[in-house]
């Protein structure tokens, strides 16, 4: 589980990303709070060819929308835009994070993170070290699968 704090209206708001691989992708649990303390919650499917997608974008550095979740939201991955009047737009300036300097952006559903490289780059490591799994998910035996 990843755990950061982002700051939005001037109150820190704990967000946390939690990844697992179940047998038709990988779920993405990603939960943080409004300043008013209410928490936001999303659960993200990940199939396989969604997981190296998202892995694809996030190491070349791209904006990428992927997944899905019941009631139709999916993980979007926004990269820092080079004026505040493109942030703006997507309605992602009021969010900062907490620490060092961020990257971008993490929305799904209600869901709203602000997020530096090394969180994107620990959720790329996790799909990648998830995908012999997802490839190979009934017995991890590659010639059932393509012999």
């Amino acid at each position: 589980m990843l755990k950061f704090y982002n700051r939005v209206d001037e109150k820190n708001c704990e967000c946390r990303i939690s990844m697992c691989s179940i047998g038709s992708g990988i779920q993405m649990e990603l939960d943080s709070e409004r300043p008013d303390g209410v928490p936001e919650q999303a659960t993200i499917l990940l199939t396989p060819m969604d997981a190296a997608y998202v892995s694809g974008y996030i190491g070349r550095g791209d904006d990428c929308s992927a997944g899905h979740s019941r009631t139709g939201e999916t993980l979007d991955i926004y990269y820092r835009s080079f004026t505040k009047e493109a942030d703006h737009k997507k309605g992602l300036s009021d969010i900062e994070f907490v620490g060092d300097m961020w990257s971008g952006w993490i929305v799904a559903g209600p869901v709203k993170m602000a997020v530096p490289d090394f969180v994107l780059l620990a959720i790329k490591n996790a799909i990648d070290a998830m995908m012999p799994s997802l490839m190979y998910a009934s017995t991890g035996d590659m010639e059932e699968e393509f012999g």
